[in-house]
């Protein structure tokens, strides 16, 4: 299933749009324990003005729980996230691309943003996500206050790095 070229693959995409689905439908919910079992740790969060690391799923918990005030702050009653594309870097690796929408009710909060994920397939053969990166800049804390970042530079000028291929 390894792939070389930089070409879109349709099982990568279907399995990179499911883990979106999954964490989001975890996320929305609050269910803290569905999300970090998606999670490989150690987890790497990036935005434009900061990086996290969470070692451990106990790590994770605050980041979590942060970025759900915030979105409840927001009043954000849905997050939609839309795989625009995923490849395979071997059997066991997906890097990809998705757009984040900001949902109150029919309404985007802020304009849509770009993010990256590296998903790692483990030795249980489930995918879980290694490292993202979202397109937007901290205001305050880990998730306190989240705003899109106007002048964007493009998702290929900050690609996370593969485990096999760092850039």
């Amino acid at each position: 299933m390894s792939q070389s070229s930089n070409s879109t693959d349709p099982a990568a995409l279907a399995v990179y749009q499911r883990h979106l689905d999954t964490l989001t439908r975890a996320l929305l919910a609050g269910r803290f324990e569905d999300f970090a079992q998606n999670l490989r740790f150690p987890h790497e969060v990036v935005t434009m003005s900061n990086r996290f690391i969470a070692k451990t799923a106990e790590d994770a918990k605050q980041m979590f729980h942060d970025f759900r005030t915030c979105l409840t702050a927001e009043g954000i009653t849905d997050l939609v996230r839309i795989a625009q594309d995923a490849r395979f870097v071997g059997d066991d690796e997906i890097t990809g691309s998705h757009i984040s929408h900001r949902m109150r009710g029919a309404n985007r909060v802020i304009e849509p943003y770009q993010n990256q994920l590296r998903l790692v397939r483990g030795t249980d053969k489930i995918w879980r996500e290694a490292s993202c990166l979202n397109m937007v800049a901290n205001k305050a804390g880990a998730f306190g206050i989240l705003v899109h970042v106007d002048r964007q530079p493009p998702v290929s000028d900050l690609k996370i790095q593969s485990e096999r291929n760092p850039i």
